[in-house]
């Protein structure tokens, strides 16, 4: 008897959990369960809706944009909003001293964490996965921030595929302790009076592929009189990918005593329009 067929008959009566379903065995089997987690609202509301809800446990968020165009300051305003909704955050910055980074917060929320040191080790998604355990099994986080992914990856490690598995390892940690993981990548240069786009993001096509949804950030500039570019108040926030619904647009973000603020007004105005 030849392999094939051994195997073939050894499978014909194969009863392990991962055998085959029909889908209407497979859908009565799923309702059965208990409802999903629950989901993390932003307080931006655009991007609440276009998600259906919020962002879910398990899934990786990617945040783009420009230099200095507000990506830290995006993700801590959703670190914010996330606490005042009870959620549990836990902020990987590697970016700036950790004094630095608390002290954007006139009133620090309750619920933010980050790690007390940033120890120089060889595999730092292998410590952040620690501390990620260390998180759900003391206080039950919720969302961890990273910032930024290229800090996160060893020497040697920046070709498309060793980034491209970085990610995919972010992601899958997502998905084991059950937490939302956002992201933030920089973009190739660009002109800075072009919106960035999806295909702007450094090795985009392996970022894109692992992340269930993609933000950019663009701030609003005008020229001032030396021909050089000065940056308001006034940014715009996209939705560029978005795996589980598909939905995708763009709206107005205000930066308010420090963070950013969505522009109900203009939201509204915009949605009237489309």
């Amino acid at each position: 008897m030849s392999d094939l067929k051994a195997l073939a008959l050894q499978l014909k009566s194969y009863e392990g959990k991962d055998k085959l379903l029909s889908s209407e065995t497979a859908k009565k089997i799923e309702d059965a369960k208990p409802s999903p987690d629950k989901m993390f609202t932003s307080d931006f509301v655009a991007l609440d809706n276009m998600v259906e809800g919020g962002i879910c446990p398990g899934e990786l968020v990617v945040v783009s944009g420009l230099p200095k165009e507000g990506k830290t300051t995006m993700t801590q305003s959703m670190a914010t909003n996330f606490c005042l909704e009870g959620d549990k955050c836990l902020f990987f910055s590697f970016e700036m001293p950790t004094r630095q980074f608390l002290g954007n917060w006139k009133t620090l929320p309750k619920g933010l964490y980050v790690p007390g040191d940033y120890p120089h080790v060889k595999d730092k998604v292998d410590w952040i996965r620690q501390r990620v355990i260390e998180g759900k099994v003391k206080d039950g986080l919720d969302v961890v921030f990273i910032d930024h992914l290229h800090y996160i990856l060893n020497d040697g490690q920046f070709d498309s595929n060793s980034i491209g598995v970085v990610v995919r390892r972010l992601k899958r940690l997502a998905m084991e302790c059950k937490v939302a993981i956002v992201l933030i990548c920089h973009i190739t240069k660009v002109p800075l009076d072009r919106r960035p786009e999806i295909n702007d993001i450094r090795d985009s096509g392996m970022i894109a592929a692992e992340a269930d949804l993609v933000i950019m950030i663009w701030r609003r500039k005008k020229k001032n009189n030396d021909g050089e570019y000065d940056y308001t108040n006034e940014g715009r926030l996209s939705v560029v990918a978005n795996r589980r619904t598909g939905l995708v647009g763009h709206f107005t973000i205000r930066m308010i005593d420090g963070f950013f603020k969505e522009d109900r007004a203009a939201l509204k105005e915009y949605w009237e329009k489309s």
